[in-house]
C-alpha cells in the first residue's frame, strides 16, 4: 500500500530523514515513535506528498506519490497533522465539510453530507456542529479534525483501500478521548484503511499498533513486527530513559 525505497530529507547541511526503505502491510496499525527531532513528522510528511524526498521515492499503490495530482491524492490518503490554524469564521460542519472537497466540483450531494454527520457521530461532537471553530477547546478542535479526515476517507471496499496518516492526533485529548480516537482509527483497518500514527505514548502504542518502528537521528533504528517484544534496551537507546516491562491482564505495560 505505502512503500518508501531510499528515501531521504535534508535541509541545508542538516539531515532530517536519512537514507530509509520501508513498506507498509495493507490494514495494519503502524506506529512511528522517538524522541524530538528524531525525524517521525518529516519521514510522514514524505509519505503522505507533502514533501518531496532528497533522494528515493515514495509508492502509493505501486505508483509514485509525486505522479498523482493533489485532487487525485486527496482521494487516495488523509492526513491529520498536529497543528491547524484557521482564524477566519466557520462552523464545525463546514470544516467537517472540507474534508469531502476532493469528491465533488461545486455543491456538496446528499451523500457527503451523510458522511460528514456519520463522522461527526463517530467521534460525538454532533452538537458543536453549528459552533465557531475558533470558539473550540484544543481536544474540540482535535476531534473536529479528526472528524474531517473521517470523512475524506469515506467509502471504502477491498478495490478502494485508502491511507490515513496521523501525527501525534491525541495530544489535546484527555484520556478517554485519546482512547475513542485510537479506537475508531484501529477499526478503519478493518475497513480496508492503513493507519500510520505518530505517537508519543509508549503503553497507548503497545495497546493499539499492529507494528511499531523507532526512530532516532532521522533513521529507522527498530522495526518491530510484534511490539510486545519492546525491551527495556530499545527505550534506553531511544529515548534515554530506564524502564521496565511488565505483563499485566495479558497486556505488556512499560513502567518508568
Amino acid at each position: 500500500m505505502v512503500r518508501v525505497e531510499g528515501v531521504s530529507f535534508t535541509v541545508g547541511k542538516k539531515v532530517l530523514v536519512k537514507e530509509t526503505t520501508a513498506s507498509f502491510t495493507p490494514n495494519h496499525f503502524h506506529v512511528i515513535m522517538g524522541a524530538n527531532g528524531a525525524g517521525k513528522s518529516t519521514l510522514l510528511k514524505l509519505m503522505s506528498g507533502y514533501l518531496k524526498p532528497f533522494t528515493g521515492h515514495v509508492y502509493l499503490q505501486q505508483k509514485d506519490i509525486h505522479q498523482y495530482s493533489q485532487l487525485e491524492l486527496a482521494t487516495k490518503r488523509a492526513v491529520l497533522s498536529q497543528h491547524y490554524d484557521i482564524t477566519f469564521p466557520i462552523t464545525v460542519r463546514d470544516v467537517v465539510l472540507m474534508g469531502r472537497y476532493p469528491y465533488y466540483k461545486s455543491v456538496a450531494t446528499e451523500k457527503d453530507r451523510q458522511l460528514c454527520d456519520e463522522a461527526m457521530h463517530t467521534m460525538r461532537i454532533n452538537n458543536l456542529a453549528e459552533r465557531e471553530y475558533t470558539t473550540l477547546s484544543g481536544g474540540e478542535a482535535q476531534k473536529t479534525q479528526m472528524s474531517r479526515v473521517l470523512a475524506q476517507i469515506g467509502e471504502t471496499n477491498s478495490n478502494l483501500q485508502k491511507v490515513l496518516f496521523l501525527d501525534e492526533p491525541v495530544s489535546h485529548l484527555d484520556v478517554k478521548y485519546q482512547y475513542q480516537l485510537l479506537h475508531t482509527a484501529k477499526d478503519l483497518c478493518k475497513k480496508n484503511v492503513t493507519v500510520i500514527a505518530i505517537l508519543h505514548d509508549i503503553n497507548l502504542a503497545l495497546h493499539f499498533a499492529d507494528r511499531i518502528l523507532f526512530m532516532k537521528d532521522g533513521a529507522v533504528r527498530y522495526d518491530l513486527d510484534h511490539p510486545k517484544e519492546v525491551t527495556p534496551h530499545i527505550i534506553k537507546d531511544i529515548f534515554d530513559i530506564t524502564a521496565t516491562i511488565e505483563m499485566i491482564r495479558d497486556k505488556t505495560v512499560v513502567l518508568f
